[in-house]
């Protein structure tokens, strides 16, 4: 994760949607990496993965 943290805010943005997706491959529960992914794919014009991502991360903490 925060290898995947240091790609985004380096505007990495390839290599942090990578590591991001081995994050929640590894735990589907991690909210903030889902949060970033979708952020990332936002910032990418990605709409609907992103959706997908906030859609997960609403599921996984619906007080957010």
């Amino acid at each position: 994760y925060a290898r995947a943290y240091y790609y985004q805010t380096h505007k990495e943005l390839d290599k942090a949607i990578q590591d991001y997706t081995s994050v929640v491959n590894i735990d589907s529960t991690y909210v903030n990496a889902h949060y970033n992914l979708g952020i990332i794919r936002y910032e990418l014009r990605v709409i609907d993965l992103a959706m997908n991502d906030f859609s997960k991360v609403i599921s996984l903490n619906p007080k957010c």
